[in-house]
């Protein structure tokens, strides 16, 4: 296969008499000798972050990245690219040519890449959205800003091991607003200390800022990659159809909405095995300093649709470890009368979201009810859920303006 043609955005400036071979060369590293010559491997190093290897196959120079290598480092990696012995700029000897793991072997000890390996796709994306700038009736308008509350705590809890408690949590507290501006802690907590309510553990980064004007700057956080901001809402539901007996407008109550959004962006080794449960909590201070849980939630549209109005605050404030004895029965009932199941189906179906964490097998491919994707049209699966399959989709489709890369949320809307 020829390698792609590159086209330039800019021209070149017109050369005087000086030659081509005056250009700054690539930077080598030597890597063995033909008699007397020495065998080098060209290599490119741009950026700061996490460092990212790329490697070509079998007669492909480096340069064939040309086109991924922006991309990865707009999102804050350092991206090490290479000519493979014998191809682009590298040396061409005669024999010798099944050295391809020393010599990408001898070009990370060049750069000191002890803590970094070729590019591995296997992570885990984590979103949390929180205080909606417009909801539909009869959900209260909000009365809060573009912000995350100051100095409430936002949690992303990992049960590793399916007990409903957690032994990974990802914190995050923000500043006051202040001027457009708000920047964010992040702390990374395992075992005993996930599940403590507050704030505890390594503190992954400090000075997060908040985006507020559309634009999607990801930081790197330790090992995770890490985007706070306004992002257009990715939930898309038919709300006043549910409210007038399943009669389907074709409006998205939540198209032109806005959410404060935490996404991170987290290789497999800080989570464990391959199957984990998720939740998310947020937190606010009494007057007395103790902490408060407000909202918590797993599985989407689980507290909105099932509880009554009285039980949601309750619901909210309560553990998943909790969920099986304080919602089982209830539940079943709810889904009895609801959907006409039998006793059997309704407890059935009610173990289906208690606890309310949303499970993930990471082996399988992410569609909910297995992790949720932000196409998935939870709305329908959950009315579908409630009725025993009586209630037909709304025929919405998923928001146009995803973005293909981190943090996959949408620009906010003006």
């Amino acid at each position: 296969m020829r390698p792609p043609r590159l086209r330039r955005t800019t021209r070149r400036p017109r050369r005087s008499s000086r030659s081509r071979n005056e250009r700054k060369p690539t930077p080598t590293v030597t890597v063995g000798q033909e008699n007397s010559a020495d065998i080098e491997i060209h290599y490119f190093d741009h950026g700061a972050g996490q460092p990212v290897v790329l490697i070509r196959g079998y007669s492909l120079s480096g340069r064939a990245w040309d086109k991924q290598v922006p991309a990865l480092l707009e999102v804050c990696y350092r991206v090490i690219t290479y000519d493979r012995r014998g191809f682009g700029q590298s040396s061409q000897p005669a024999v010798g040519y099944d050295t391809f793991a020393a010599d990408l072997a001898a070009l990370m000890e060049h750069l000191d890449l002890h803590d970094a390996a070729p590019h591995d796709p296997d992570t885990t994306v984590l979103i949390i959205d929180s205080n909606p700038t417009s909801a539909p009736p009869p959900i209260p308008a909000p009365v809060t800003g573009p912000e995350f509350y100051p100095g409430a705590v936002y949690r992303i809890n990992i049960d590793t091991d399916g007990d409903a408690h957690a032994d990974v949590a990802f914190t995050f507290v923000f500043s006051e607003y202040e001027d457009g501006r708000q920047t964010g802690t992040a702390w990374y907590a395992t075992g005993p200390e996930a599940r403590q309510p507050g704030p505890v553990g390594e503190v992954l980064a400090q000075g997060i800022p908040v985006s507020f004007d559309g634009t999607a700057r990801p930081v790197l956080a330790g090992r995770v990659r890490l985007f706070t901001g306004l992002r257009s809402d990715p939930f898309f539901a038919d709300v006043e159809g549910a409210l007038h007996g399943f009669q389907w407008t074709g409006h998205d109550d939540f198209a032109d909405n806005n959410v404060d959004s935490i996404a991170l962006e987290v290789p497999r080794g800080m989570f464990g095995g391959p199957v984990i449960g998720v939740w998310a909590s947020i937190s606010r201070r009494r007057s007395d300093g103790t902490l408060e849980q407000l909202d918590r939630g797993g599985n989407p549209t689980i507290n909105p649709v099932i509880n009554p109005d009285g039980e949601k605050n309750l619901f909210n404030s309560r553990q998943p470890a909790d969920d099986v004895a304080n919602y089982l029965q209830p539940w079943t009932e709810i889904l009895k009368n609801a959907g006409g199941y039998s006793p059997d189906q309704a407890r059935a179906a009610a173990l289906q979201v208690l606890p309310d964490i949303l499970r993930y097998d990471r082996t399988v491919p992410a569609a909910y009810p297995n992790g949720r994707g932000l196409t998935d049209a939870v709305y329908n699966v959950r009315y579908a859920l409630l009725s025993n399959g009586k209630i037909p989709p709304s025929g919405l489709k998923p928001h146009d303006d995803l973005l293909d890369r981190f943090p996959y949320l949408g620009p906010p809307h003006p």
